[in-house]
C-alpha cells in the first residue's frame, strides 16, 4: 500500500530538502566540494515523485538532477518558494512520465 502525501505535506518536506542543500552547497564553496558525501536530498524526492534515479536513463536523470540543482542556487527564492517550484516542475516531469512509460 502506497502513502499519500498531501501537496501541502511534501512541499514542507521538500522545504526541508531545500535548506540541507543550500546549506551543503554554500559549505561546498566555502570548502571547495569536501561535503559532497552530505547530498542525501533526492531520497526524499525519490519517495514523493515515486521515482528510482539508479534505475533512470543518463538524460532522465539529468532532467531531475539540473533542476534540481538551479532551484538550490537559486537565491532569489525562499527555502519555500524553492519547494513549490521543484514541486510544481517534478509533478509536471512524472505527468509526462506517465505518458511515456
Amino acid at each position: 500500500m502506497k502513502t499519500q502525501i498531501s501537496k501541502q505535506n511534501a512541499i514542507i518536506i521538500l522545504e526541508n530538502v531545500m535548506k540541507q542543500q543550500t546549506l551543503i552547497h554554500r559549505l561546498q564553496k566555502v570548502t571547495d566540494g569536501a561535503f559532497d558525501e552530505y547530498c542525501g536530498g533526492t531520497k526524499p524526492i525519490e519517495v514523493l515523485f515515486n521515482v528510482d534515479f539508479s534505475k533512470m536513463s543518463g538524460a532522465e536523470y539529468a532532467l531531475y538532477f539540473e533542476f534540481f540543482l538551479k532551484t538550490v542556487e537559486d537565491e532569489s527564492l525562499s527555502f519555500r518558494g524553492k519547494a513549490e517550484r521543484l514541486y510544481s516542475e517534478y509533478s509536471r516531469i512524472n505527468e509526462i512520465r506517465k505518458v511515456y512509460n
